[in-house]
């Protein structure tokens, strides 16, 4: 047993020594909502962009809370694309007859 416990020290040590900062991954938990937009807290957007690229960068930035994908363009954008969020206002979550979604960080009701 003692040996179990000095191994996860060790472990535990290298681990917080480390001086590699993890990358991002699609480790990150979306709820995502097909048929739903919401309207406000865009930081920024991105044109000619599939969903999985716009959920991985929503991921890999500390400020994006929540993604908006239109996947194909309309009047106001000319392809693709993808509204990261910064905030979300409930009020401003509807559903849209348009191929929209949303994806919020955090399982389905956190």
């Amino acid at each position: 047993m003692l040996a179990i416990s000095t191994l996860f020290a060790a472990f535990v040590s290298f681990a917080v020594s480390s001086s590699a900062a993890p990358s991002p991954q699609l480790g990150s938990t979306f709820a995502v909502y097909p048929g739903w937009d919401m309207d406000n807290g865009n930081f920024q957007t991105i044109f000619n962009i599939t969903e999985l690229a716009c959920m991985r960068t929503c991921s890999a930035d500390n400020g994006c809370v929540a993604y908006a994908m239109d996947p194909y363009g309309s009047i106001r954008t000319p392809g693709p694309a993808c509204f990261l969020k910064n905030s979300v206002n409930l009020t401003s979550f509807t559903m849209q007859i348009d191929d929209v979604s949303v994806g919020l960080i955090g399982q389905c009701g956190t």
